[in-house]
């Protein structure tokens, strides 16, 4: 540092273009990251390496049991290494004491801070990686911060870091420009599925061929589809993840997976409030993830009808699927089957024979359940085929009439959500998945073969 300010200038500090991501100014709003900087002499650039204090430095770092093989070469894991040079480091350290001194001269004080933690990175033999994925529609309360939603995986706010390296990679929508330098980052896109993991340190030039594959991004991977399907089942709303983003502990950056993301409406966020609903999740997640669950299809297409339910941004298409899945869930997996063709029938009798009274949807009666059906099934049977929809009024959960379809379209999912959740927790609780019914036949359909028998006893006896 002395060399640097040997010409009796003093350094110039200054604040550097919005160019390093964003910045919290409040809850939603974000204005360009800014650094302070200053202007390095022509030493920094020509004459380091030559200062006899670097040859000095150089000569002890390569005497030392850990420090030498850890400069000059690659460091990282059998996956992911970067080079690290001795002198980048130096340069790193020297240029955050010009900063903290504002000035040339040497602060004991500064520099032990600034080395320590130049020390504590270069001695560590494991990297730690935290992998995180966006949340998009969603919020939650404050105490199920930081809690474990499934094995590994914590639910959590994204840092202010996290938060401005995802809009870098657009895992993170700009809800709008407030000024030419002022965006807005709706409150409901700030959480994240997160989980860390770690690997033996690496460090060296040899090469190696082929390289070994690094962790599914993100490593939970092959769960998220499980753990968003539980989350919309207890919440609702229209929750996804966006792509997945690693960052690790040595400051090497960031990847980001570009995987779909699926579509969430902003008219519909997930609201995850409490440590009960969280109990909740967790449960409905091991329920999902079970043999038994995974093996019974109906169920599972029920399921999947429901959650793309959630994603869709026309509710003439969110009751399209809640139907097929109230197909799947009330007929299909009884092995219900109507020849006159009256499902609506064995749909009203299923979901009232399950949901008549159930304290969280208020306690419905069963004729309200059943009328709420029928006149659902009715627009579904127009809009499927093309033809008018019937001029008759909907039907509310509470027994009201209305001709509000997204009103309806609501209480038929949490209708939808609950029926799943109680049939979750009795295929693990009982033997497995319910005996199927045998084939039964309408109330029409059986009146038509006594019409018949009666014909045809009277036949045989004239004859």
């Amino acid at each position: 540092m002395k060399e640097l300010g040997k010409d009796g200038t003093t350094p110039q500090i200054y604040e550097g273009l919005p160019m390093w991501g964003w910045h919290r100014l409040s809850q939603e709003m974000f204005t360009p990251k800014r650094i302070r900087e200053w202007d390095a002499p022509r030493l920094w650039w020509n004459g380091f390496e030559e200062l006899e204090e670097m040859r000095q430095l150089r000569s002890v770092v390569q005497g030392h049991p850990v420090l030498a093989s850890r400069v000059d070469t690659l460091v990282g894991t059998a996956f992911s290494a970067q080079r690290r040079e001795l002198a980048g480091l130096i340069r790193s350290l020297v240029y955050n004491l010009v900063l903290a001194n504002e000035s040339w001269t040497f602060e004991q004080e500064t520099f032990g801070v600034a080395y320590e933690r130049l020390e504590a990175g270069l001695v560590v033999d494991t990297v730690t990686f935290t992998d995180f994925a966006p949340l998009l529609g969603l919020d939650g309360s404050q105490d199920i911060e930081g809690e474990e939603i499934a094995e590994g995986v914590v639910l959590r706010r994204m840092t202010d870091n996290e938060i401005s390296v995802a809009v870098q990679r657009a895992a993170v929508p700009i809800e709008e420009y407030l000024t030419t330098q002022t965006i807005q980052v709706s409150r409901f896109n700030q959480w994240a599925l997160t989980a860390e993991h770690t690997h033996p340190l690496r460090t060296g030039d040899a090469s190696l061929t082929p390289p070994p594959a690094a962790p599914a991004l993100p490593i939970y991977t092959d769960v998220l589809p499980s753990i968003v399907a539980a989350i919309r089942l207890v919440c609702g709303g229209s929750a996804t993840t966006s792509y997945a983003i690693r960052t690790d502990s040595l400051g090497h950056g960031y990847s980001a997976a570009l995987t779909p993301i699926g579509p969430t409406d902003p008219l519909r966020p997930t609201v995850l409030a409490g440590k009960a609903m969280l109990d909740q999740i967790r449960s409905a997640y091991g329920h999902l993830t079970n043999p038994v669950v995974m093996a019974d299809r109906p169920l599972s297409t029920a399921t999947r009808q429901v959650v793309l339910a959630g994603s869709r941004g026309l509710v003439e298409d969110r009751v399209l699927n809640l139907i097929t899945a109230a197909e799947a869930l009330f007929i299909a997996r009884l092995n219900l089957r109507d020849p006159n063709g009256g499902k609506s029938i064995l749909l009203q009798s299923g979901a009232a024979d399950m949901l008549t009274g159930d304290q969280t949807l208020g306690a419905p009666t069963a004729e309200n359940i059943k009328r709420l059906i029928k006149a659902i099934y009715q627009w579904r049977n127009a809009e499927v085929h093309g033809g008018e929809h019937p001029t008759a009024l909907l039907r509310r959960l509470d027994g009201s009439t209305t001709n509000d379809l997204f009103g309806v379209a609501t209480d038929f999912d949490a209708m939808m959500r609950r029926a799943l959740l109680r049939t979750l927790n009795d295929a693990i609780q009982g033997p497995g998945r319910p005996q199927r019914r045998p084939r039964q036949r309408s109330a029409r359909s059986q009146a038509g073969r006594s019409a018949t028998s009666r014909v045809g006893s009277r036949r045989r006896r004239r004859s």
